[in-house]
């Protein structure tokens, strides 16, 4: 939301030292800044409103989101823990190191 506010009053501001260095009348400068300033805070607005639209459309669908993670990860962590723990059993059974098999390797060539 800051950077939408920033980008905008920089815009504003940019346009205004445009039109104040522009070679015009002063009345018709003031104009000229006048309405440009209207059409951008009013511009900002709208921006802002959708942002917000935006977000509160989303924010039910990422708490959503967030909850199937946390049950997907309290799912998971029991099956990884009993992986682990099946596997230190198993390695822990072994008398001599298996050496890995490599694909497409033949010993008994």
């Amino acid at each position: 939301m800051g950077y939408v506010k920033g980008l905008s009053h920089g815009l504003a501001l940019g346009l205004a030292i445009g039109v104040l260095t522009a070679p015009r009348a002063g009345s018709e400068t003031r104009q000229k800044l006048v309405r440009t300033l209207t059409r951008t805070r009013e511009t900002s607005q709208r921006v802002s409103e959708k942002v917000q639209q935006g977000w509160q459309i989303a924010q039910p669908a990422l708490d959503k989101a967030a909850q199937a993670a946390g049950g997907v990860a309290r799912a998971v962590q029991p099956v990884a823990q009993g992986a682990t723990e099946r596997f230190v059993e198993l390695a822990g059974r072994s008398e001599k190191p298996v050496p890995p098999t490599v694909p497409g390797f033949d010993d008994h060539n």
